[in-house]
């Protein structure tokens, strides 16, 4: 949009049509959670760094938030990262071998720290849960990323395998899409299967973050569904396909709260071996106490940078 002349407009008339300009902005929080690493071409990385270069001009600060970082074995993604890293005055790793990641790429850089994802200390409001329900969240990165053939077909039919196992079980399984399009693509493919079960969208991240308090377990490939149920006490069970899933587990001592995604018997039985641990709830709110404290020290941190450069009195 600035090619298009939008950073001559004044901030009023560009606030009445919805548009604000680079000039228009005195700090920046990147809340990206994970788009810098192999993961990623280096051409999306490229455009995130000229976007950072002209929201740092003439000094105004920019804070990488906790996210997933890494790694940066291909050279093309490692320069056009460091080329990112240049413009940020804070960048937070939210787990340890994001923080390795940046480390290798950066050496020991002052500007690196590592914090919790945000979210994890995030409260809402908490209504009672509904006993046999049980959310199931797709990922469409789970079989675009696998290195397995047929992955999508296999995918989708070991969700419907999960759908029916549940039952088996007595519990109330829904697909739950945390994000749009792809998981709900995955979704629909899940109903074609003949399962008759419901789609839930919610429409924002509080809202699934409510809905995730109120099930009685969750199977999960979305890493803010697996936060937002072990930031409440829900049993969760993690289909991963980065390290930040298993860093996330093992920041609340539940790193055995791994499945296959494509095998609905360790899926299902992990889950409700989980369930039917009484002491689950209490360990996992005593871990969400000590990284919300975390979380709040990095605030700290990010908003004497913004009173040090006159962006809050």
């Amino acid at each position: 949009m600035s090619s298009l002349g939008w950073n001559a407009v004044p901030r009023g008339a560009a606030t009445r049509v919805g548009i604000a300009s680079s000039r228009h902005v005195a700090a920046t929080l990147d809340a990206s959670g994970f788009a810098v690493g192999d993961q990623w071409p280096a051409s999306s990385i490229a455009l995130g760094a000229e976007s950072f270069r002209r929201l740092s001009s003439g000094g105004r600060p920019v804070v990488m938030l906790p996210q997933a970082f890494g790694p940066f074995t291909d050279a093309g993604v490692a320069d056009a990262s460091k080329r990112l890293f240049e413009f940020a005055d804070q960048i937070w790793a939210r787990d340890s071998q994001s923080l390795d990641h940046l480390e290798s790429l950066l050496g020991h850089d002052p500007r690196v720290g590592k914090a919790p994802d945000i979210t994890i200390a995030l409260g809402v409001p908490r209504q009672d849960a509904v006993s046999a329900r049980v959310a199931v969240v797709p990922n469409v990165n789970i079989s675009s990323r696998a290195a397995v053939p047929d992955a999508t077909e296999r995918y989708v039919d070991a969700l419907g395998g999960m759908v029916r196992l549940l039952r088996r079980d007595g519990l109330d399984p829904v697909l739950l899409v945390h994000s749009k399009p792809g998981d709900l693509d995955i979704a629909n493919r899940v109903r074609s299967l003949g399962e008759n079960v419901d789609i839930v969208i919610p429409s924002n991240g509080v809202d699934a973050k409510v809905f995730i308090g109120q099930c009685a377990g969750l199977i999960a490939a979305r890493y803010h569904a697996v936060v937002s149920a072990l930031s409440q006490g829900v049993p969760v069970i993690a289909h991963s396909w980065s390290h930040k899933y298993e860093e996330l587990l093992a920041e609340f001592g539940m790193s055995s709260s791994m499945a296959s995604p494509f095998d609905a018997e360790q899926s299902v039985g992990a889950l409700t071996s989980q369930m039917a641990d009484s002491t689950l709830g209490a360990r996992v709110a005593e871990r969400q106490l000590l990284l919300a404290r975390d979380v709040d020290a990095m605030w700290t941190s990010v908003e004497e940078l913004l009173v040090g450069r006159g962006v809050l009195g």
